[in-house]
Protein backbone atom coordinates (compact mmCIF):
# COMPACT_ATOMS: atom_id res chain seq x y z
CA UNK A 1 0.00 0.00 0.00
CA UNK A 2 1.14 3.67 -0.92
CA UNK A 3 0.83 6.40 1.71
CA UNK A 4 -0.70 9.61 0.38
CA UNK A 5 -0.92 12.55 2.76
CA UNK A 6 -2.97 16.14 2.19
CA UNK A 7 -3.41 18.89 4.15
CA UNK A 8 -6.68 20.50 2.99
CA UNK A 9 -8.46 23.71 4.20
CA UNK A 10 -12.57 23.33 4.73
CA UNK A 11 -14.76 22.34 1.52
CA UNK A 12 -11.02 22.41 -0.38
CA UNK A 13 -10.46 18.93 -2.69
CA UNK A 14 -7.79 17.43 -4.26
CA UNK A 15 -7.68 14.32 -6.56
CA UNK A 16 -4.76 11.58 -5.69
CA UNK A 17 -3.44 9.70 -9.23
CA UNK A 18 -3.82 6.41 -7.02
CA UNK A 19 -4.73 2.67 -8.07
CA UNK A 20 -5.94 -0.04 -6.22
CA UNK A 21 -9.17 -1.62 -4.36
CA UNK A 22 -8.18 -0.59 -0.96
CA UNK A 23 -8.45 3.00 1.00
CA UNK A 24 -7.65 2.94 4.86
CA UNK A 25 -7.66 6.40 6.53
CA UNK A 26 -4.59 6.35 8.99
CA UNK A 27 -5.30 9.48 10.26
CA UNK A 28 -7.16 12.56 9.94
CA UNK A 29 -8.17 15.96 11.76
CA UNK A 30 -11.77 15.37 10.92
CA UNK A 31 -14.45 14.02 8.61
CA UNK A 32 -14.03 14.24 4.88
CA UNK A 33 -15.67 12.44 1.21
CA UNK A 34 -13.56 10.21 -0.47
CA UNK A 35 -15.28 10.14 -4.20
CA UNK A 36 -14.46 7.14 -6.31
CA UNK A 37 -16.04 7.59 -9.82
CA UNK A 38 -19.66 8.50 -8.94
CA UNK A 39 -19.32 7.35 -5.45
CA UNK A 40 -18.74 9.30 -2.73
CA UNK A 41 -18.83 8.10 0.84
CA UNK A 42 -17.76 10.12 4.21
CA UNK A 43 -14.66 8.82 6.51
CA UNK A 44 -12.49 9.90 9.54
CA UNK A 45 -9.70 8.33 11.09
CA UNK A 46 -9.26 4.32 11.11
CA UNK A 47 -12.14 3.46 8.33
CA UNK A 48 -11.04 1.30 6.12
CA UNK A 49 -12.83 1.04 2.41
CA UNK A 50 -12.70 -1.92 -0.04
CA UNK A 51 -14.48 -1.45 -3.63
CA UNK A 52 -13.95 -2.03 -7.50
CA UNK A 53 -10.36 -1.45 -8.98
CA UNK A 54 -10.19 2.62 -8.99
CA UNK A 55 -6.85 4.44 -10.46
CA UNK A 56 -8.19 7.89 -9.54
CA UNK A 57 -9.79 9.39 -6.00
CA UNK A 58 -10.57 12.62 -5.12
CA UNK A 59 -10.45 13.88 -1.30
CA UNK A 60 -12.65 16.53 -0.19
CA UNK A 61 -12.00 18.15 3.02
CA UNK A 62 -15.25 18.95 5.01
CA UNK A 63 -14.34 19.53 8.71
CA UNK A 64 -14.32 23.01 9.59
CA UNK A 65 -10.57 23.77 9.51
CA UNK A 66 -7.74 22.02 8.36
CA UNK A 67 -7.77 18.97 8.06
CA UNK A 68 -4.05 16.81 7.25
CA UNK A 69 -5.39 13.57 5.89
CA UNK A 70 -3.01 10.36 6.02
CA UNK A 71 -4.15 7.76 3.32
CA UNK A 72 -3.09 4.19 2.46
CA UNK A 73 -3.96 3.09 -1.27
CA UNK A 74 -3.51 -0.40 -2.68
CA UNK A 75 -4.68 -3.48 -3.92
CA UNK A 76 -5.95 -6.35 -1.44
CA UNK A 77 -6.71 -6.17 2.08
CA UNK A 78 -5.61 -3.44 4.32
CA UNK A 79 -3.61 -5.93 7.48
CA UNK A 80 -3.25 -3.21 10.63
CA UNK A 81 0.20 -3.43 12.18
CA UNK A 82 -0.29 -6.07 15.54
CA UNK A 83 0.01 -4.31 18.47
CA UNK A 84 2.51 -5.54 21.45
CA UNK A 85 0.85 -6.59 24.72
CA UNK A 86 2.45 -7.37 27.72
CA UNK A 87 6.51 -7.32 28.75
CA UNK A 88 8.40 -7.56 25.29
CA UNK A 89 12.07 -7.43 25.38
CA UNK A 90 14.27 -7.75 22.29
CA UNK A 91 18.28 -9.04 21.82
CA UNK A 92 20.27 -6.92 19.79
CA UNK A 93 22.87 -9.32 18.48
CA UNK A 94 26.05 -7.51 17.18
CA UNK A 95 28.40 -9.51 15.16
CA UNK A 96 31.44 -9.40 13.01
CA UNK A 97 32.18 -12.13 11.40
CA UNK A 98 29.82 -14.95 9.61
CA UNK A 99 30.62 -18.19 8.13
CA UNK A 100 29.14 -20.26 5.73
CA UNK A 101 29.39 -24.40 5.84
CA UNK A 102 29.63 -26.93 2.87
CA UNK A 103 25.55 -28.44 3.00
CA UNK A 104 25.86 -31.52 5.49
CA UNK A 105 24.30 -34.37 4.39
CA UNK A 106 22.00 -35.81 7.74
CA UNK A 107 21.35 -38.97 8.49
CA UNK A 108 20.98 -42.12 10.78
CA UNK A 109 22.65 -42.00 13.50
CA UNK A 110 22.73 -38.50 14.62
CA UNK A 111 26.20 -36.52 14.06
CA UNK A 112 27.57 -33.44 14.77
CA UNK A 113 27.38 -30.86 12.10
CA UNK A 114 28.99 -27.61 14.28
CA UNK A 115 31.78 -27.69 16.59
CA UNK A 116 31.04 -25.46 19.88
CA UNK A 117 32.42 -22.12 19.31
CA UNK A 118 32.60 -19.55 22.33
CA UNK A 119 32.64 -16.79 20.48
CA UNK A 120 29.25 -17.82 18.14
CA UNK A 121 26.29 -15.32 18.82
CA UNK A 122 24.14 -17.65 16.01
CA UNK A 123 23.57 -20.15 13.99
CA UNK A 124 21.09 -20.27 11.24
CA UNK A 125 20.69 -23.94 10.38
CA UNK A 126 18.28 -24.48 6.80
CA UNK A 127 17.17 -27.08 6.36
CA UNK A 128 17.16 -27.81 2.03
CA UNK A 129 16.89 -31.47 1.97
CA UNK A 130 12.93 -33.16 0.91
CA UNK A 131 12.81 -35.09 4.30
CA UNK A 132 12.39 -33.34 7.88
CA UNK A 133 15.34 -33.27 10.14
CA UNK A 134 16.27 -32.69 14.09
CA UNK A 135 18.61 -30.80 15.89
CA UNK A 136 19.76 -30.75 19.45
CA UNK A 137 22.57 -31.83 21.60
CA UNK A 138 24.63 -35.46 20.95
CA UNK A 139 21.21 -37.22 22.57
CA UNK A 140 19.11 -35.53 18.87
CA UNK A 141 17.02 -38.46 17.72
CA UNK A 142 14.12 -39.57 15.85
CA UNK A 143 12.17 -38.28 19.21
CA UNK A 144 14.23 -35.67 20.44
CA UNK A 145 15.69 -32.52 19.48
CA UNK A 146 13.76 -29.71 17.29
CA UNK A 147 12.36 -30.47 14.09
CA UNK A 148 13.33 -28.74 10.87
CA UNK A 149 10.30 -29.22 8.33
CA UNK A 150 11.72 -29.00 4.52
CA UNK A 151 12.65 -25.41 2.85
CA UNK A 152 12.55 -24.22 7.01
CA UNK A 153 15.23 -22.60 8.90
CA UNK A 154 15.65 -22.43 12.65
CA UNK A 155 18.05 -19.89 14.37
CA UNK A 156 19.71 -20.79 17.37
CA UNK A 157 21.29 -18.43 19.72
CA UNK A 158 23.92 -20.82 21.49
CA UNK A 159 27.86 -21.54 21.77
CA UNK A 160 27.55 -25.71 22.18
CA UNK A 161 28.02 -27.45 19.70
CA UNK A 162 24.94 -28.97 17.19
CA UNK A 163 24.21 -32.31 16.13
CA UNK A 164 21.46 -33.17 13.47
CA UNK A 165 19.55 -36.62 13.07
CA UNK A 166 17.35 -37.39 10.28
CA UNK A 167 15.86 -40.54 9.60
CA UNK A 168 15.03 -40.67 5.81
CA UNK A 169 18.18 -38.53 5.55
CA UNK A 170 18.18 -35.01 4.76
CA UNK A 171 20.91 -31.97 3.94
CA UNK A 172 20.98 -28.94 5.88
CA UNK A 173 23.15 -25.44 5.24
CA UNK A 174 24.59 -23.48 7.95
CA UNK A 175 25.45 -19.93 8.36
CA UNK A 176 27.83 -19.06 11.66
CA UNK A 177 27.66 -15.77 13.04
CA UNK A 178 30.27 -14.43 15.77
Amino acid sequence: MNHYIQTLSQDQGTDLSAVGTTIHVVSSSGEFELIIGSETISVNKGTTYKTDQFNKVRIVNKYAGTNEIDLLIGAGDYIPPMKLVGDVSANVIVATTSTTYEDVAVTDPSAQVLASNANRKEVILQNIGANPLRIGDSNVSNTRGIQISPNSSFILTSTASVYAYSASGSTLSIMEVA
